[in-house]
């Protein structure tokens, strides 16, 4: 029954009654019609959401060259999942090629022009991830850089500057990581570069180095401990040690020699082979993609990791078994 025909005292529709039949009339909502273009933009809406849900992102410090660089490229070009990536460097137009490198190939990426030495600037590559994609799932600690300098002609520079890139950017890394990552339902993982010269100091002119790389080693042993020894155990640590590899790195550690006389150069032990950064950045790839499935405590993830696998881990295994036979086959294999 309409509002027009309810009865009223007079036996017809009052006034009242017929205004407001009027005003329901003009007041009710059509049918909402939907397009096909509407229909597949909320399809593609929501299969946007859950792509990106799904998606894993990535810090990767020391972005703009060798390891750092091609491990972005790897993450960009895979699917299964999907990397959203952020890249860290100093070297402005270095990191913006590395970035266009990884939309090209399918995966959103961001740039940050940081100071990693500097704590606030590893805050601000960390708020950045999270003001841009809301989450960090990986953080790969990767900025380096070395010397070329006996030890005993090391000058003050040279030390400062080779324990902030190499030990101090790495800390910062895992205390801002940490920070976000113990606070996330299923935890994170952490990857620290360090180097095999961490565990076989087998280049006396890159002694610097070793020593940074050997107390990041330390520093992140203990950080696994007080991870799992305070409740947080699904937040992951793995230090990669590569080898020698073929990057600009060689070059600009001969670069940096200060005022001494220069050094003899690197003799790698029988049987020390050199990688590529592709394999080398392919060994740190797999790890990620091992981890991102699942960050849990029950996940098998490797604390450590030799990118040349069983060579280096014999190597090491010599080393530490008797220190003066190393020793003593490294000066013969000097003179």
């Amino acid at each position: 029954m309409s509002i027009a025909s309810l009865p009223s005292q007079f036996g017809a529709p009052s006034l009242m009654q017929s205004s407001l039949a009027r005003t329901l009339v003009r007041s009710r909502p059509s049918p909402r019609i939907f397009s096909a273009t509407t229909r597949l933009r909320t399809v593609s809406a929501v299969m946007a959401d859950a792509s990106k849900s799904q998606r894993r992102v990535v810090v990767v410090t020391g972005a703009s060259a060798g390891i750092g660089a091609e491990l972005a490229r790897q993450l960009a070009a895979l699917t299964t999942p999907q990397y959203a990536l952020v890249l860290a460097a100093r070297r402005k137009a270095e990191l913006d090629e590395v970035r266009a490198a990884c939309e090209h190939l399918g995966s959103p990426a961001v740039a940050v022009v940081a100071d990693v030495r500097h704590k606030a600037d590893v805050q601000r590559v960390l708020s950045a991830a999270l003001d841009t994609f809301g989450d960090v799932h990986v953080f790969v600690n990767n900025a380096g850089a070395g010397c070329t300098c006996p030890t005993l002609e090391l000058d003050e520079q040279l030390v400062d500057d080779t324990l902030a890139v190499n030990l101090k950017s790495a800390l910062w890394g895992m205390q801002c990581a940490a920070a976000h990552m113990t606070s996330r339902p299923g935890g994170g993982h952490i990857i620290n570069v360090s180097s095999f010269l961490a565990k076989v100091p087998a280049a006396s002119i890159r002694s610097i180095y070793s020593a940074s790389k050997a107390a990041l080693n330390s520093l992140t042993s203990n950080a696994r401990v007080d991870l799992a020894t305070s409740g947080h155990g699904d937040v992951r640590i793995t230090t990669i040690m590569p080898g020698v590899v073929t990057t600009e790195f060689a070059a600009a550690a001969s670069a940096r020699q200060g005022s001494h006389t220069p050094a003899a150069p690197f003799r790698p032990p029988v049987g020390y082979a050199s990688q590529t950064p592709t394999e080398c950045a392919a060994v740190i790839r797999d790890v990620i993609q091992a981890s991102v499935g699942g960050t849990g405590a029950g996940v098998d993830i490797p604390v450590e990791v030799f990118t040349q696998g069983v060579p280096q881990k014999q190597m090491a295994l010599t080393y530490a078994q008797d220190v003066g036979a190393w020793e003593a086959g490294a000066i013969a294999r000097s003179s």
